[in-house]
């Protein structure tokens, strides 16, 4: 019976740049997260239960490689290489980052489960959104994102209020008629 000897991916981020990744080895401090020519998972099979016998190596193609760093909770330490072609969206990386990666017991700062996964995925789905749409669409759907959570419920029902905000400054009125229609819920 065929059995897995073991396993490496390959990672191509140009002619002739290739990079092998396995699991006791750390990613170049110059390979950063984002998008790369090419990632394979190569497997080391062996045929029979010989030990002499040859390996053979199989080589699949991945999309995405998520790489631990010292502290997995800190989405800053993890390597996250996305091929080409990869089709994945923010919402869906942020979730496999959530179950690669959220583990509570690590985050000492949060008290509370809740508080934990909370904070953790709002990181992930900020890192999702810079990997796949850049920094200025993260920026905004974070914002976005802490308006809906902490200050939609101070807002009227049927009334619309026009934000803005510029380093530390806020301003906010009750927006005009002309301009409620603008808004969208998302």
């Amino acid at each position: 019976m065929p059995r897995a000897l073991g396993y490496s991916f390959r990672i191509e981020r140009g002619e002739g740049d290739v990079f092998d990744y396995a699991a006791d080895t750390q990613l170049p401090p110059n390979l950063v997260s984002g998008r790369v020519d090419g990632i394979a998972l190569e497997l080391a099979v062996q045929e029979t239960t010989v030990s002499d016998a040859p390996a053979e190596v199989i080589a699949l193609p991945a999309d995405l490689l998520i790489v631990p760093g010292d502290c997995w909770t800190d989405l800053e330490e993890v390597g996250i290489l996305l091929s080409t072609d990869c089709a994945i969206t923010p919402g869906e990386l942020a979730s496999l980052l959530e179950r690669a990666c959220f583990y509570p017991d690590e985050d000492s700062d949060a008290d509370s489960y809740h508080t934990q996964q909370a904070a953790f995925d709002m990181q992930a789905r900020f890192t999702a959104n810079l990997l796949l749409l850049g920094e200025d669409a993260a920026i905004i759907e974070r914002v976005r994102e802490a308006m809906r959570e902490h200050v939609s419920w101070l807002i009227p029902k049927d009334r619309a209020i026009a934000v803005r905000a510029v380093n530390y400054q806020v301003d906010a009125a009750f927006a005009d008629k002309d301009m409620a229609p603008a808004i969208t819920t998302a």
